[in-house]
């Protein structure tokens, strides 16, 4: 798939451009992003799920998983991390499913292991990560994929039928025998021989022009 092979090929890009610029000074004043073992950003979800499905939704089970949970069975901040990480140590020694009393030793351990509320009991401690066992065994069922609550999904596709429908922007998405939509083209060029790339989400071709 071009997407796929589109990584994979050498050049300059924005995302790597966006590097080099360094932070916006807009954003000093900002408190910075607490320093997390593993975290996920609500917007970059949300987003790249509408992306996949309006441009390539063959990718988007191979990347999310549409769980039942609702948005309160899953944990969040430096708790998210401890699953996280209870997760990868239950991927190192064990297959299938853990029992209760596995599952309330990792993440314990986890818990220790990245200082989430030293202070606090090891029984204060299994009990606040144990609403998140049916979150656990999603990641485990859908093989470390990003796990999505119902609230996410439903988010998704209403953000989907809103860009499909809306009168600003449903003529992207309607193909004529006049017009051909291309998603995710690929571009590449080069500037005084340096190579340079593009991924264009959604291109429109005129064929009369």
């Amino acid at each position: 798939m071009e997407k796929l092979s589109y990584y994979d090929e050498l050049g300059v890009s924005q995302s790597l451009l966006k590097g080099y610029l360094g932070s916006n000074p807009q954003v000093y004043e900002k408190e910075a992003d607490e320093d997390l073992w593993y975290t996920e950003k609500k917007h970059f979800i949300i987003g790249d799920g509408v992306d996949m499905l309006l441009t390539t939704p063959e990718l988007f089970d191979t990347i999310m998983f549409v769980s039942e949970l609702a948005e309160e069975d899953k944990p969040s901040g430096k708790g998210l991390g401890v699953v996280h990480l209870a997760y990868e140590k239950f991927l190192e020694d064990n297959t299938g499913l853990p029992n209760i009393d596995e599952y309330n030793s990792l993440m314990l351990q986890a818990a220790r292991e990245l200082e989430w509320n030293p202070k606090w009991k090891d029984d204060t401690i299994i009990k606040n990560f144990t609403p998140y066992l049916s979150y656990f065994l999603d990641l485990i069922n859908s093989d470390g994929k990003i796990v999505l609550t119902v609230e996410d999904k439903s988010k998704i596709d209403s953000l989907v039928v809103a860009i499909r429908t809306h009168e600003n922007t449903a003529k992207y998405f309607t193909p004529t025998e006049s017009i051909v939509i291309v998603k995710q083209m690929a571009i590449y060029w080069e500037i005084d021989g340096l190579p340079c790339k593009a991924l264009l989400d959604l291109c429109v071709i005129k064929n009369k022009n």
